[in-house]
């Protein structure tokens, strides 16, 4: 936790312009005058910071976050997390000038790692789960792969991305609002041993791939990375709130430590890396100065609602 602390510190440096940014924090409706390429920017690079913990150690995020450790939860921890780390490097890619088609393919990579290591260990076996989610999501993401980069005659680059978009949002939203019946759809099953946050566990993977959904889709259709970065944001903090139960580990219960304490830190810190960011004029810069709206050297405000 001190790590992932340490790395907000770094990113909300790096985003502030000026120091009275800093005094404009406290106030509500605004982050000051900031450059919202620096804020998609620090955005990209927290999600891939906490992408990284969750495909390299499933438990420790359930730790972490005081979730049951099943193998349901972690199998959804593994694959999530190698989701939205594909997301940070199209968006990364796309904020430093890539193209929106080849930007995505490179963040497919990481999906179709992730699912190569699930196929090989059986890990859809273990928990007695069908062959779809074996070998579906490879399979799937293999043909966007490879439509994105212009390998197949019958998908273009531009189709792939529609269709991976449309592909992303179904499940997604099947996930979130009906995740027993998506968990029987894809001949998947929870474990018994804490069904009920494997559930809520379901509409959180639910919602990390329906965000990856908006975010293709409106790159796609000709939203800037910036646009595509902070919608995928403002996704994030309507849908990914905490719907499971907390578990309390027998370490914090024996150190009497006060857990309601971290709860309150884990909600504002969620709320401040999930704001929905609105952008408009300051005022000042060339619209003041009569250049017309948008002209150059123009100040954006980040605000939030």
């Amino acid at each position: 936790m001190k790590v992932l602390f340490t790395i907000i510190a770094v990113a909300n440096a790096a985003v502030l312009k000026a120091p009275s940014a800093k005094a404009a924090l406290k106030l509500r409706g605004g982050l000051g005058g900031v450059d919202p390429e620096q804020v998609a920017k620090g955005l990209t690079l927290l999600v891939g910071a906490q992408s990284v913990m969750s495909v390299a150690d499933q438990g420790k995020v359930c730790e972490m976050y005081e979730m049951a450790d099943t193998g349901v939860t972690q199998f959804f921890i593994g694959n999530g997390g190698a989701l939205m780390l594909g997301t940070a490097w199209s968006a990364w890619k796309m904020l430093n000038g890539g193209d929106a088609a080849a930007s995505v393919a490179e963040g497919l990579i990481a999906s179709i790692l992730y699912n190569l290591k699930d196929l090989s260990s059986d890990t859809t076996g273990s928990l007695g789960w069908g062959q779809a989610p074996k070998y579906m999501p490879l399979a799937v993401n293999v043909l966007f792969y490879a439509g994105l980069t212009g390998r197949l005659d019958f998908l273009s680059a531009g189709d792939s991305m529609k269709y991976m978009s449309w592909w992303l949002l179904a499940n997604g939203v099947m996930m979130y609002f009906a995740p027993d019946k998506a968990m029987e759809m894809w001949q998947a099953s929870y474990s018994g041993k804490a069904a009920a946050a494997e559930n809520a566990m379901t509409k959180m993977f639910g919602s990390w791939i329906a965000g990856t959904g908006a975010f293709v889709y409106a790159l796609n259709d000709g939203k800037s990375a910036v646009e595509a970065i902070l919608q995928l944001g403002r996704h994030h903090r309507r849908y990914s709130r905490r719907p499971f139960p907390r578990q309390v580990g027998p370490r914090r219960r024996e150190q009497g430590e006060d857990v309601g304490r971290g709860r309150r830190r884990g909600r504002r810190l969620h709320a401040l890396l999930n704001q929905p960011y609105a952008l408009r004029p300051t005022g000042r810069g060339s619209h003041a100065r009569g250049e017309g709206e948008g002209g150059p050297g123009q100040r954006i405000h980040v605000c939030t609602r």
